[in-house]
């Protein structure tokens, strides 16, 4: 943050406040969403069947590393941002 932009009110400093707990909940949902809809597609791709073919296997294996650090990173954020809304 640009100290140029910080308020030297005390109604200023609460609005940014809000402003900027917004933007985190925001970044959050989104978080969760993008991790939520990382499930479902990698529960298509993996379908019913036992036994997954080689082409789907990559796709899968790519989604699993993808999905792997966004809900690491999901985690880490909402349990900071509660730690330090408490």
């Amino acid at each position: 943050m640009d100290i140029a932009c910080t308020p030297n009110d005390v109604q200023g400093t609460e609005k940014q406040i809000k402003e900027h707990i917004a933007q985190r909940n925001e970044l959050l949902e989104d978080l969760e969403s993008s991790t939520g809809h990382g499930q479902t597609l990698l529960e298509c791709i993996k379908g019913d069947n036992p036994r997954t073919p080689m082409v789907q296997l990559s796709h899968v294996l790519d989604v699993e590393r993808w999905l792997l650090p966004l809900f690491s990173i999901f985690i880490f954020l909402r349990e900071n941002f509660k730690i330090k809304d408490s």
